[in-house]
């Protein structure tokens, strides 16, 4: 599975667009092509790509992160939901 995940992939806009705005709820294996690193990252990239990710996912949830890397505005220009264009 970790031979599958270094292929090259297109990220999803939501994805990119998701974590660029609250980089300390991206999911610990998530890579980190996809949105932004938090500031003050302190794991490498072998790490995040094949684990442990316990350690990872409680920095992400810890203080520390969400203290460097509050939450940003979210500045969509239209609504996407399921009832359409208003």
């Amino acid at each position: 599975m970790a031979y599958i995940a270094t292929l090259p992939r297109r990220s999803v806009w939501w994805q990119d667009y998701y974590f660029r705005h609250d980089p300390c709820s991206r999911p610990p294996f998530l890579t980190l092509k996809v949105g932004v690193v938090p500031k003050g990252f302190p794991f490498s990239k072998e790490q995040v790509q094949f684990g442990p990710w316990r350690e990872i996912a409680e920095w992400l949830a810890s203080d520390s992160c969400k203290s460097r890397n509050p939450p940003g505005a979210q500045p969509l220009t239209k609504d996407f939901d399921a009832a359409g264009p208003r």
